[in-house]
C-alpha cells in the first residue's frame, strides 16, 4: 500500500477482502480521502492513520477483528457514516458523540451490552445495532433519528424521554420485552413501520392508536390476548400483522 502516498488525489479507496493487518503511515499524504472501505480484513484496531484523513466521509470497517471504537474517533469532524458491521466491538468511546457530523451508525453483530455510550448523539439519523447483547435502551436523546433499529438483543427495557419527531422506522423484535409504557409512542408520534415481532409482549401501549401515519405494524409471536388501544385513527395502515399471538 506504500504505491498510495503519490495519489494525492484519490477521493475513494476500496480495499476490501484483502489480508491487510495494518494501515501504512503513507496513507496520511491522501488528505483529499472522502470514502476508505476496509471490510473483510485482518484489522484488529482502528490504526492510528485513519485519524489523519481530515476529509472522510465514510469509513466501512466491517467484518474485521476490532473490539473496541476509541476516543480519537473525536478527530474525523467530517465523517457522516461508521460501519462496523461483524467485528468484535464491546466498547464505543463516549467521545463519538463529538463527532457532529455523524448521521449513519451500523454496529449490527458485534458484542456490544449497552448504547448509553451513544445516548448523547444527537446528530445521528440511522442507528443499526441488531445483533448485539443489548440488554436496555433507557431515555436516549436522539431528537433527529429517522431510522432505528436494535432487533435480535437481550433487551427488556425499552424507554424514551425525549421526543424523536422525525423517527420512521422502529425495529425492537427479537428482544424479551414484556411491557411498553401507555405513552411509549407520544415521544415518536409520526413513525411509519413498527416492528414488536417476537417479544414477550402480553399488551400494546395505549398511545398506539395515536400513529396516524402508521402503514405497517407487526407485533406476531408475542403473548398478546386482546387489543384494547383504538385503529379509527391509524388510517394510512395498510399491513397489520398479529399472527401467532
Amino acid at each position: 500500500l506504500v504505491c498510495l502516498k503519490e495519489m494525492k488525489s484519490l477521493v475513494s479507496l476500496n480495499l476490501t477482502s484483502n489480508q491487510i493487518e495494518h494501515l501504512p503511515n503513507e496513507l496520511a499524504t491522501l488528505t483529499n480521502l472522502q470514502s476508505l472501505i476496509l471490510s473483510t480484513n485482518n484489522l484488529t484496531r482502528f490504526e492510528p492513520v485513519i485519524f489523519q484523513l481530515p476529509k472522510l466521509r465514510e469509513l466501512d470497517m466491517c467484518f474485521n477483528k476490532i473490539d473496541n471504537v476509541p476516543s480519537e474517533i473525536k478527530r474525523l469532524g467530517n465523517l457522516h457514516c461508521l460501519i462496523m458491521t461483524g467485528n468484535s466491538l464491546t466498547e464505543i468511546s463516549p467521545d463519538i458523540h463529538k463527532c457532529r457530523s455523524l448521521k449513519s451508525l451500523d454496529i449490527r453483530g458485534n458484542l456490544l451490552q449497552d448504547l448509553t455510550c451513544l445516548y448523547k448523539c444527537d446528530h445521528l439519523v440511522d442507528l443499526r445495532a441488531d445483533y448485539n447483547h443489548i440488554n436496555s435502551i433507557d431515555n436516549p436523546n436522539w431528537p433527529k433519528m429517522v431510522e432505528l433499529s436494535v432487533s435480535n438483543n437481550n433487551m427488556c427495557k425499552v424507554e424514551f424521554d425525549h421526543k424523536m419527531l422525525h423517527l420512521r422506522i422502529l425495529d425492537l423484535s427479537g428482544n424479551r420485552i414484556g411491557l411498553l409504557p401507555d405513552g411509549f409512542f407520544t415521544f415518536s408520534p409520526n413513525v411509519e413501520y413498527v416492528n414488536l415481532n417476537e417479544n414477550q409482549l402480553t399488551a400494546l401501549p395505549e398511545s398506539l392508536g395515536e400513529l396516524a401515519k402508521m402503514v405497517k405494524f407487526t407485533a406476531a409471536k408475542n403473548q398478546l390476548a386482546e387489543c384494547t388501544f383504538e385503529f379509527a385513527k391509524m388510517n394510512k395502515l395498510k399491513i397489520l400483522d398479529l399472527h401467532n399471538n
